[in-house]
């Protein structure tokens, strides 16, 4: 894997200094191998390796990288495995929010769904941190595809669902 860009948020899986604008030359990324899908969100990013685990890194103050971090590190974090998530085929992300198709078909989501972007909200009700979860609201998705705060799904019989913000 090769990255580069703004890292203040350590998106790119390389050390940050949180809150500090930094920019990055093209590099490999040393710490991660046999990648075989890569998603970037807005300040973060995830990789889904061959044997279907996922690994993420940088934002996480919606809990978008479907795992908790070490105290201290609650806005970003650094390159981890999402140990709760195993099959993973691919991922799609938005800003502030994560999706994940598994090789078995099921859906899950975790970080910020304000705008039912996730097509589903916490157990609590709050739809400002929704912790990685299956969402089974749809099923039978070839595709998913996400913008700011909305989710687009391409359905196996060629259908296509949408939820989230609908403003424009």
């Amino acid at each position: 894997v090769w990255n580069c860009g703004q890292n203040d948020m350590g998106q790119l899986g390389r050390v940050a200094d949180p809150g500090i604008w930094s920019q990055c030359n093209l590099d490999q990324l040393q710490e991660i191998d046999n990648v075989v899908h890569v998603a970037c969100g807005s300040a973060h990013a995830v990789f889904v390796k061959g044997d279907g685990t996922v690994w993420t890194c940088g934002q996480n103050g919606y809990g978008q990288l479907g795992r908790a971090v070490p105290t201290g590190e609650a806005a970003t974090a650094n390159l981890g495995q999402v140990a709760e998530l195993a099959g993973a085929a691919g991922a799609v992300c938005g800003s502030g929010f994560t999706w994940f198709l598994k090789t078995n078909g099921t859906m899950w989501t975790c970080g910020q769904s304000s705008q039912w972007q996730l097509g589903r909200i916490a157990s609590s009700g709050s739809p400002t941190v929704v912790n990685l979860g299956q969402c089974t609201t749809i099923d039978g998705i070839s595709s998913i595809a996400c913008g700011d705060n909305y989710s687009v799904f391409l359905k196996n019989d060629g259908t296509v669902w949408s939820c989230g913000q609908n403003q424009f």
